[in-house]
């Protein structure tokens, strides 16, 4: 094993199947962008993220859940910083980076590292802020949080199921992996935290705990929490069920893999440790949403799902790819000015995403309707004003949100209100806003444009000077229902309510 000075904190968990070495649903080779919100690890960066675990043998069985819990958070935290929101990691890449890791020979790897390859146990790692806790009910915020799902990969022969028996813990216990395990992972900061385990099955091979749950079955594992040792060794107390019966069990796993049940009296430090990870930690969380977290990794294969666009009258747009969320000019008063009124239903359905607000007019804001909706406000610093700046993007050339990097520009509109023009980069396109303004120089300036958004009077002044707008589609909003709008190829004039796409 690498012999480099340990470093602190590591983790470990007593029954490592629950983090099996692996990835997504789809074994692909992508380089990591800084701006994608769904990425590929890859095997570069599972290497260099392995590498600081050193001071016990993480290729033992009943280390492998603490190696792989620190290398999980460890790409969290990076993945996290540059604005990733779900991490793909293939088995495959996980194999290899453990070989190049450990040094080890194929034949000298344990069988789960082995079991896992050959049934392909992927794993997706979703760290999206709004996808884990709800709300901490005893205790603190963890530091990192994510929802963790391995699934076998999709094949014709593919298993159910696979077994192991791990006779390195005392008692040696049969390990159970369902085809498709998930759980809540977060680090704590001095401890790991794992609930709401399933897919994941547990049964003592001897002694009392052996004979009782020969008679009723393998036991689902419910919750760990771990934390180690400035020596190495590891303390977890673990909770597995079985019908009626819940065994609690705390475990000290050395560093070499020897795990045993309890904790040594003569061991002062362990038994902090355990005193710790026996206090109360509750938290609500949010409902695992892996249809959008599968649909958003099956893209890494098929590419970007393009953004779908809502109009819901006047300049508001509602502009979603299943993960970000931008409305454009909303809420604003319905039917201001004699302009389209909009379904008030709109404002409570508004419950995440941006609010792209060019100026302060009645038909494209109401602060008082922001103020019912869960939306981030991304706006001229003076509109923000007296807003709750929790809610307020902070101002800026370049304003990133998820995987949204938004650029202002001051344009000419009314001497009264700050306006602003924007251009938005999103998921490789490029989108750009023009509001109110009559000023077509941001517009013009705007080149390699998916899609421009621009009032009936900019375009007419466009077109009448014979100039050309950079973009694949122009899209005209904030028109009247019956008003004489410029038509042509690479226009498109929506109606309200209606749908479509940005190709």
């Amino acid at each position: 094993m690498p012999s480099r000075p340990r470093v602190q904190p590591s983790f470990v968990l007593l029954l490592p199947l629950l983090l099996g070495a692996a990835a997504s649903a789809h074994a692909v080779t992508q380089s990591v962008q800084a701006s994608e919100r769904v990425v590929q690890v890859p095997l570069a960066e599972l290497v260099e993220a392995m590498l600081p675990e050193v001071g016990y043998d993480a290729a033992t069985t009943t280390n492998s859940g603490r190696f792989q819990a620190a290398v999980y958070v460890r790409l969290a935290r990076a993945a996290r910083d540059r604005g990733t929101q779900i991490l793909s990691i293939s088995s495959e890449d996980w194999f290899q980076a453990f070989l190049e890791y450990s040094g080890l020979e194929e034949e000298e790897l344990p069988q789960y590292l082995l079991l896992m390859r050959e049934h392909g146990q992927n794993v997706t790692l979703d760290i999206r802020a709004d996808a884990v806790i709800e709300r901490v009910k005893i205790g603190r915020e963890p530091e990192v949080a994510m929802n963790v799902r391995l699934e076998f990969e999709a094949r014709p022969d593919r298993a159910k199921n696979f077994s192991y028996e791990d006779h390195l813990s005392e008692p040696p216990v049969l390990v159970h992996n369902e085809s498709t395990i998930s759980y809540r992972l977060m680090d704590m900061g001095d401890q790991i935290f794992m609930d709401e385990i399933s897919g994941s099955k547990v049964r003592p091979l001897t002694g009392s705990l052996g004979a009782l749950f020969a008679v009723i079955g393998l036991a689902d594992i419910r919750r760990v929490r771990t934390a180690s040792s400035e020596d190495g060794s590891s303390v977890t107390v673990a909770e597995a069920s079985k019908s009626i019966v819940t065994v609690p069990a705390a475990v000290t796993t050395s560093p070499w893999g020897r795990a045993e049940r309890g904790v040594s009296p003569n061991r002062d430090d362990l038994l902090a440790i355990e005193e710790r990870l026996r206090k109360p930690l509750e938290f609500d969380y949010y409902d695992m949403d892996w249809e959008t977290v599968s649909g958003a990794v099956n893209r890494l294969v098929d590419g970007p799902l393009p953004p779908n666009v809502d109009f819901l009258g006047n300049a508001s747009l509602k502009i979603s790819d299943g993960f970000d969320t931008l409305y454009s000019d909303f809420p604003y008063v319905s039917g201001a000015y004699g302009y389209m009124e909009y379904d008030a239903a709109h404002v409570a359905a508004a419950s995440k995403g941006v609010a792209l607000i060019t100026h302060a007019h009645d038909d494209h804001w109401s602060r008082e309707l922001f103020e019912r909706t869960g939306l981030t406000l991304v706006a001229p610093p003076e509109i923000a004003e007296g807003l709750d700046a929790a809610r307020v993007a902070p101002w800026g050339e370049s304003i990133r949100l998820g995987g949204l990097v938004i650029h202002p520009v001051e344009t000419a509109h009314a001497p009264e209100a700050a306006h602003c023009s924007y251009t938005v980069e999103w998921g490789g396109r490029r989108l750009h806003f023009t509001g109110d303004t009559e000023d077509p120089s941001a517009l013009l300036a705007a080149t390699e444009l998916d899609a421009a958004f621009v009032t009936p009077w900019l375009l007419r002044e466009v077109l009448a000077a014979g100039q050309e707008i950079d973009a694949e589609l122009v899209v005209v909003y904030h028109h009247t229902a019956n008003e004489d709008v410029p038509r042509g190829d690479g226009i498109h004039v929506p109606s309200p309510n209606s749908t479509f796409r940005i190709r």
